[in-house]
């Protein structure tokens, strides 16, 4: 009886049992390890000095995945979105969307193409970024109203996606008159800004480190 259980469990050993359970392997989705950000021109990097201070570039760098840098300067949501939805390549990507500086005017078409955009994923695993107010529409101004209330909406449509950099930006105030007066307008500081709208390379690096530190949404 023991011989027999000697060949038994040998032959187990040798050609496998047909009820010995088999690990299954899950395939990862396609676009696992590669990100997509869409954007304009604070997406694609307007006031750097150098390719390797833009957002997307920082982010490749710091998690590792490949991230593609959609951003084209001075376009609408309207135009990122025809973009986004041609790129049938990219949409199991992880996805970054930052739109509607360049119409923010146009809050209802602005939520559209983002509700578009987020709709083109085949998957959940993306992040929405905020609009930001330049210097010129401080805390107060009709045109800052605006903006708060898109933001507003888009973090009650996304409230796991929606990242809000702007305040996160604002919060970092290097402690001078200057940027202190920014931050009371509710306003990134000129330490973080190249011009009035944009961010410069320590603003993107910033930025960067920001989205990466938060990137379990587009990692579920």
């Amino acid at each position: 009886m023991k011989k027999l259980s000697f060949y038994v469990v040998s032959a187990c050993l040798i050609f496998g049992c047909k009820n010995q359970a088999t690990p299954e392997v899950v395939p990862e989705p396609a676009g696992i390890k590669k990100v997509a950000t869409w954007g304009d021109s604070l997406t694609e990097g307007g006031g750097v000095t150098m390719p390797e201070f833009k957002y997307p570039a920082q982010l490749q760098k710091l998690s590792g995945y490949h991230v593609y840098n959609g951003g084209v300067g001075g376009q609408t949501s309207t135009q990122i979105k025809t973009r986004m939805l041609a790129a049938a390549d990219k949409k199991e990507d992880n996805a970054i969307i930052w739109a509607g500086t360049n119409n923010f005017w146009e809050p209802e078409v602005v939520k559209a193409d983002i509700a578009a955009m987020v709709a083109f994923l085949s998957h959940k695993r993306f992040l929405v970024l905020p609009v930001i107010n330049g210097s010129s529409y401080p805390k107060g101004s009709s045109s800052y109203n605006t903006i708060m209330k898109i933001n507003s909406d888009l973090k009650a449509a996304y409230p796991d996606n929606f990242l809000d950099v702007r305040s996160y930006l604002i919060s970092q105030s290097d402690g001078s008159a200057l940027d202190e007066l920014s931050k009371a307008n509710d306003v990134i500081p000129p330490s973080l800004k190249s011009d009035k709208i944009h961010l410069n390379d320590k603003g993107y690096t910033v930025l960067a480190a920001y989205i990466y530190k938060n990137f379990a949404a587009i990692r579920k």
